[in-house]
């Protein structure tokens, strides 16, 4: 990621995962995969940065975007 963001190095690498896989390995993937960080992100910020990414891929309406609200 180039912008600034609350997410640590971990995170940031896992990112760039997902959207690297995510052409392959379709939508389905990239939910469930996100939604994991979101589950595991420590801080609020990072679940509302997490939150909004997955919602500028469109994945927050896969099953395997396992968070409510």
């Amino acid at each position: 990621m180039r912008y600034p963001t609350t997410l640590n190095e971990n995170q940031q690498r896992e990112v760039g995962r997902v959207l690297a896989y995510m052409p392959h390995l379709g939508k389905d993937y990239a939910a469930r995969a996100l939604s994991a960080l979101y589950r595991s992100a420590m801080r609020a910020s990072q679940q509302r940065e997490l939150g909004s990414l997955a919602r500028e891929l469109g994945i927050t309406g896969q099953r395997g975007w396992v968070i409510c609200g």
